[in-house]
């Protein structure tokens, strides 16, 4: 399946006004919250489970409303009411307890099924779940398509910014001020302060010292890799799934080499270079942790 975003919205609603809402933002795991009318937790457990084998990283809130006229019955839980009636005159005969209201035992959870449903009395509870389960269905199915579209673009983005990367890599390995010869021609010139000083300097020490700064600033193995991660990276984002933790993780290794490029630099056209990949891959990181 292509990447998606972790960044999206949908709305799906049907004609009793009932509507059911989902937004997703970014997220290092997957966090679901739901937001359910009272009355209604039976529901918690099916969404979840929805919502989980369809995404795997992100914040999802997924909100559940009706309007507020279309109200035609309520179920009251008599059973409840009973046993909290009998609980309350046992209680009354050891302490003493405020007057009940009818507003009070009716907010208690559970006491009222179908409140704000549009329920027909007895079975109400059947008919909101199964409403209720069709509209998430739809609501988050376009939330991964919106997902998925957010994800192409990113996609789309992200290989550009490999690409930059692996040109800049590219332009490094040319870069003049690597060439033995222009190792040789800067510690010689260094040496040469030393030589108008009276120090005399063996040519033979010269060139060894010039061979292990040339070993020193061989940036050729962080080119290497910087191109392995590179193609890599492409094949991560042709995978598609959930790739983002890889990504996060590959943009790391990319700042590793682009940090010792630098330091290994000699010159100010590599050390430029150097920021350049730095700030790329700073920029590529960013866009990754937008990724499921």
């Amino acid at each position: 399946m292509p990447i998606q975003s972790m960044t999206g919205y949908a709305r799906a609603a049907d004609d009793s006004d009932t509507v059911v809402e989902t937004k997703s933002v970014n997220g290092r795991g997957l966090d679901v919250r739901l937001r359910l009318p009272a009355g209604h937790d039976a529901l918690e457990l099916p969404l979840r489970q929805m919502i989980q084998t369809r995404f795997k990283r992100g914040s999802i809130t997924l909100t559940l409303t009706a309007a507020a006229g279309t109200a035609k019955a309520v179920t009251l839980n008599r059973d409840m009411l009973d046993a909290v009636i009998a609980l309350r005159n046992e209680l009354a005969g050891n302490m003493p307890l405020a007057p009940s209201t009818i507003e009070g035992l009716l907010a208690l959870r559970g006491m009222g099924m179908g409140m704000g449903m549009g329920a027909d009395p007895g079975q109400g509870e059947v008919i909101d779940e199964a409403r209720v389960m069709v509209l998430a269905s739809q609501a988050l199915d376009a939330l991964a398509a919106m997902r998925e579209a957010e994800g192409l673009a990113l996609a789309a983005v992200m290989r550009g910014q490999i690409d930059r990367i692996a040109q800049l890599a590219g332009l490094a390995a040319q870069d003049p001020s690597l060439a033995p010869d222009a190792i040789l021609a800067r510690l010689s010139a260094q040496l040469a302060l030393f030589s108008q000083a009276g120090v005399d300097i063996d040519p033979q020490r010269l060139a060894a010292e010039a061979a292990l700064l040339a070993t020193k600033a061989d940036i050729r193995e962080e080119l290497d890799r910087l191109a392995m991660h590179c193609a890599a990276i492409r094949q991560l984002i042709d995978s598609g799934d959930a790739i983002g933790r890889k990504l996060d993780f590959m943009a790391q290794e990319l700042n590793r080499e682009a940090n010792t490029l630098c330091s290994k630099s000699s010159s100010s056209s590599l050390t430029t270079l150097g920021v350049e990949l730095k700030v790329l891959i700073d920029q590529f990181r960013e866009q990754a942790q937008n990724v499921e």
